[in-house]
This record gives structure tokens, sequence and C-alpha cells, in this order.
């Protein structure tokens, strides 16, 4: 029994329902990143956490970050094509956000874009009965945001390809 486990959340799946693509794309964006930052709705950790994300992307080459803001005209989520640029990208962090996992985890599965999971309060939904995360997600504790800059730097095109037959095994299984 692992003593974590008790505080942590089991997550249900569900994503955008983006349609799955069989070839791979080209993938010129290194790291992905939307969403919101400055809202008071997150507890003061997630939004820590977020904003520490988003400092340490902006410091890389060949990384995307779009500011969202919930039912506003020319910030909403709504506006921007999320999945082209999943489908394009190396690696998409997951920070906690209102609780510790979102639709965007599933996006990334099903586009192949490698899930920095930012939490330390998540359960994958089957984990202990059939699928394995270790190969499908990297995992970064909460409090090491800025881990995220190694975690994308030590893994390599080989392991990339690895890592997305794994995405495209567990996509199957949700």
């Amino acid at each position: 029994s692992r003593p974590r486990e008790m505080w942590r959340y089991t997550i249900m799946p569900y994503n955008s329902n983006f349609y799955r693509r069989t070839t791979e794309q080209k993938r010129w964006i290194t790291a992905f990143l939307i969403g919101q930052f400055n809202i008071q709705a997150f507890d003061r950790r997630a939004k820590a956490i977020r904003c520490a994300v988003k400092k340490i992307l902006k410091k890389m080459k060949n990384t995307v970050i779009i500011e969202t803001r919930r039912k506003h005209v020319n910030l909403s989520a709504n506006l921007f094509n999320i999945e082209e640029y999943m489908f394009h990208t190396d690696f998409c962090p997951v920070p906690h956000g209102d609780g510790p996992a979102s639709k965007r985890l599933f996006d990334s599965i099903r586009t192949g874009c490698i899930p920095i999971v930012i939490t330390d309060e998540i359960r994958f939904p089957f984990e202990v009965t059939f699928a394995d995360y270790r190969n499908v997600v990297a995992h970064i504790p909460s409090w090491q945001p800025y881990h995220i800059r190694s975690v994308i730097s030590i893994i390599n095109d080989d392991r990339k390809k690895r890592f997305r037959k794994a995405l495209r095994d567990i996509d199957r299984i949700l």
C-alpha cells in the first residue's frame, strides 16, 4: 500500500474529443501551455504552480504560452486551435488547477503531446489495474516546477517515440 493514496484523487478521463491522427505530425513546438494564471478561484498553491511554470517556459526556446480567461471575448480558450498546437508540440505541462487534473491531460494523451503533470494529488484512471503511466507521463512534484526544464532536456527523440507509442496505447484504453 502507498501511504499517499489516501489524499490523492482518482480522476475520470475526459477530453475535447479531438480526432486521433494515425500519422505522426512534425513537432516544432517544444512546450505548449494554455490556461488561466491569475484568477482567484484557484487555490493559492495552484496559482503559484501555474505562474512558476509560465515563468520557466518563457525562458525556453520554441514554447507557446496562451493565457486565457473564462467568459472573456478576446481571451477565451475557444478562440484558439488547441488541437493543432498540441499535435505539433513535444511536451504539454499539466499544472494543478481547480483540481489535480484537467481536460488538458487527456487532450495531451489523445494528441501525442507528452504530458508533464505537476501536482501531488493525482491518481490516474486504472493505474493499478491495467494502465501503466510511468512511460506515458512525466510527473513532477508540485513544489518543484523548475524541474520541467530538466524533464524536457533529458527525453531524447528515441524516448519521445516510446512515450508516444505508450500514449496511443493508453488512449485506446481510455
